[in-house]
């Protein structure tokens, strides 16, 4: 058996390590239209290595499933031997190696073998999901026997398998890190919540609960624990936040900096989401006018801006400006905190360029109010969605795209992909739209789509593979 060396430069062209668990090897001996661009990789080497590449074709004359190898979470690489071999010698040069990485089982060999410690039912239910992989309901049993037995060790098998599957199940990571956390494992449990916020980053109910964790497990007396949360909640923010239902994050953000009595942090918060369509789109204005009612402008509004409007006021009234221009920088601070009247007329040009933007962003709501309204299963599912609700995201998308802001309509693609990440159509037309803004960006779409989501999607499969030739990606 021949020894699966590493090739040096091909894991940027195709697949990173993700956590697949099993993967088809195809195998034809004819040559068809169809396997042209796949051959182009081949012709030329007797052998191929292909790092968790999906299937670039099949269901194709003359081609067939050779094998279903079950792989490891950490690197793996296939060898697959040239289009002439035998059978035979395909059986014999077929190899599977894996590469241990921080977390993973030590695994002698390719099939991972049921752990003898765990209980019998589960070794059953185990099989039975496996039987067929990519079927999410034969995942139910076996998940509500872990959510039953509360067993660590069955627990991590069962939602490492079926996550690597089905990462849009945003649910389902948050059970995971809860038995983490049950377990007092404090490192795996923000492990779990990193995974699953890098395979859903658009998702608002996994950020909530990771800042949820975070604040209650943190000392948030230490500093590095506030910069910690701080920098949560901005990643959340840019990862997430121009979410149509982001509501709940923002108040939350907002209140979090309230209470570490950073007042202009939380002005800051608010001018973000006064700039969001979102659903309770008025309560944030009604709650950013109570902030501002509630505090000397001095301690809401930046120096900078606090400045620029000051002036701006006094230049208005002529009977205060040229005792003012006299006046020393700390005359001037004692003045404000003393003048009930500047302070009130500087609020009040504060908040008049703010409802511009409340004015501005309502009617951005308006516009999107009859897309997000249809939106009746955001999450994703493997039932399929009905044909409204396809229909609906195809015009939304349609008309997201023609508004021309590029960062809204990422966010919805991403959106969109949660709930219909089982539709080919929908990341066909992602790549489609991210293809000039980005070659890596694109890329990684393709990625996620035919190895993790769609892996047996041959036309899929088939666009990348005419991708990469496109921009000069030959093995």
């Amino acid at each position: 058996m021949h020894s699966a060396a590493r090739p040096p430069s091909l894991s940027h062209t195709f697949c990173s390590p993700s956590p697949l668990t099993q993967i088809p090897l195809w195998y034809s001996r004819t040559s068809s239209p169809s396997l042209n661009r796949y051959n182009s990789f081949v012709r030329n080497s007797p052998k191929l290595y292909l790092p968790y590449l999906s299937p670039l074709a099949f269901s194709i004359a003359g081609s067939r499933v050779l094998d279903w190898l079950p792989l490891s979470q950490s690197r793996t690489w296939l060898l697959v031997e040239g289009w002439d071999s035998t059978p035979e010698e395909r059986e014999a040069d077929t190899l599977c190696t894996t590469e241990e990485s921080p977390g993973s089982e030590d695994e002698s060999d390719c099939n991972e073998a049921i752990q003898p410690d765990l209980p019998a039912k589960f070794n059953k239910l185990w099989r039975d999901a496996n039987e067929n992989p990519y079927n999410f309901n034969g995942w139910t049993k076996i998940l509500e026997f872990v959510d039953a037995e509360n067993n660590l060790e069955a627990g991590r098998k069962v939602y490492n398998a079926f996550l690597s599957r089905f990462p849009y199940c945003y649910g389902y990571w948050k059970k995971y890190a809860d038995l983490e956390h049950q377990f007092h494992y404090a490192a795996e449990t923000e492990e779990v919540y990193n995974r699953a916020l890098q395979s859903i980053p658009v998702s608002l109910d996994l950020w909530i609960a990771y800042i949820t964790y975070l604040n209650n497990n943190l000392d948030m007396s230490l500093p590095k624990s506030v910069e910690k949360l701080r920098g949560t909640f901005k990643s959340a923010a840019e990862a997430a936040g121009m979410e149509f239902r982001s509501d709940k994050f923002w108040d939350m953000y907002a209140e979090w900096e309230i209470a570490q009595g950073n007042l202009k942090g939380a002005t800051a918060v608010y001018d973000l989401v006064l700039n969001v369509p979102t659903q309770l789109y008025r309560q944030h204005h009604e709650r950013f006018q109570h902030h501002v009612a509630s505090h000397p402008p001095q301690q809401i509004i930046g120096e900078e801006e606090y400045q620029w409007l000051r002036t701006k006021v006094i230049e208005g009234d002529n009977t205060q400006t040229a005792a003012e221009d006299s006046a020393s920088e700390d005359d001037q601070e004692n003045s404000d905190h003393t003048d009930p009247d500047l302070q009130s007329k500087i609020k009040d040009q504060f908040l008049m360029i703010r409802d511009q933007l409340f004015i501005s962003n309502e009617s951005e709501v308006r516009k999107r109010w009859t897309f997000e309204e249809a939106i009746i299963r955001p999450y994703f599912h493997a039932t399929p969605l009905d044909h409204a609700q396809l229909e609906n995201w195809r015009k939304y998308l349609e008309f997201e795209i023609s508004q021309g802001d590029h960062q809204r309509i990422v966010t919805l693609f991403e959106r969109c992909l949660v709930a219909c990440a089982l539709y080919e159509e929908f990341w066909l037309a992602y790549v489609q739209y991210m293809e000039p803004h980005s070659v890596e960006a694109t890329r990684s779409i393709l990625q996620r789509a035919c190895c993790i989501h769609l892996p047996l999607k041959p036309s899929l499969s088939l666009q990348w593979a005419a991708f990469e030739e496109k921009h000069g990606m030959f093995i």
